[in-house]
């Protein structure tokens, strides 16, 4: 059950992470379109 409740912040953290490098890449709308497909 630890692993559990260690995956949601885990993915929490990548998010956070992902989405600043998006946001300076500008490239929103390809990284939306590839995790849709």
């Amino acid at each position: 059950e630890n692993e559990d409740d260690a995956s949601p912040k885990v993915l929490c953290r990548l998010r956070r992470y992902v989405t600043r490098n998006i946001q300076q890449l500008g490239a929103v709308p390809t990284i939306s379109v590839s995790i849709q497909g």
